[in-house]
């Protein structure tokens, strides 16, 4: 929560104009959304959506692509390390 408290007032003493203010909101909407069903589906768990759609607001949209092919990689090599582990 605090890290969404924390945009408004960060992109605008930044000089974020509000049309990519906008965007921003939007993206971290989506991604609250997307994380939302994935955790219907028991994907992932509340508190990981809930980050999510937080980064997300940071990001913004370009941004935001490379952040969840870099956490998809790095959750994919931990899930292999831990199972890797487990059968030893």
């Amino acid at each position: 929560l605090a890290l969404i408290l924390a945009f408004p007032p960060a992109a605008l003493a930044a000089g974020l104009p509000l049309s990519a203010l906008g965007l921003h909101l939007a993206v971290a909407a989506a991604a609250l959304a997307a994380g939302m069903a994935m955790f219907a589906l028991r994907w992932m768990g509340g508190g990981d959506a809930k980050l999510l759609s937080a980064v997300a607001l940071w990001m913004g949209w370009p941004a935001v692509l490379s952040f969840l092919a870099a956490a998809a990689v790095a959750g994919g090599a931990l899930a292999v390390l831990l199972l890797t582990l487990r059968s030893a």
